[in-house]
């Protein structure tokens, strides 16, 4: 039964020989709506050369080192490091959908390169403050005072939150809910 595959009707004691076209064919029919999305889908993506690009990708890798992609994409590093990626986006989306949040980050942002002319100066100046020269720059700048103060309670927030944190093994943890 090479080409043709011998299948009996149903019903009836009558032999009829089936091309395994006929059997492809069928199915095509039978689900072209499905296959007609993927074809446009198809379509777009070739239109958009990510079709072109992952054939260029394809052809520019050797047998070995597809064979690493393909262990290292199976490996459980790999899905650790995507539920952590995951994660932190997911976090990350949630903190920047608040304003306050997000414009405290857009005001440092937009500072940073004079926050970090100031770290860098004071570092490499060496220069050592002793405690009351602290003292008197604390009580005589009041944002210096009122930043310390926001640092103090950041950092206290920051602890509470860091106690609560779990570090077992994320895949471990999807294992034992799954079952």
């Amino acid at each position: 039964m090479t080409e043709m595959q011998i299948h009996e009707k149903e019903g009836e004691n009558e032999i009829e020989a089936v091309d395994p076209m006929e059997k492809i064919i069928e199915k095509i029919a039978d689900n072209s709506d499905a296959l007609l999305t993927l074809l446009d889908i198809l379509e777009k993506l070739k239109e958009a050369g990510i079709i072109k690009l992952l054939s260029d990708i394809s052809q520019s890798y050797l047998p070995t080192d597809v064979e690493f992609f393909g262990k290292f994409i199976s490996s459980r590093e790999f899905a650790n490091g995507i539920m952590k990626t995951g994660n932190v986006m997911l976090a990350l989306l949630f903190a920047l959908s608040d304003e306050r949040t997000a414009d405290t980050i857009k005001a440092i942002l937009f500072n940073l390169p004079d926050i970090s002319k100031d770290l860098v100066d004071t570092i490499g100046s060496g220069k050592k403050q002793n405690l009351i020269g602290m003292y008197s720059s604390i009580k005589n700048d009041q944002d210096l005072f009122l930043g310390i103060t926001a640092s103090m309670k950041a950092m206290s927030r920051m602890t509470k939150a860091i106690k609560k944190l779990d570090y077992s093994d994320p895949v471990d943890k999807l294992r034992h809910m799954s079952q």
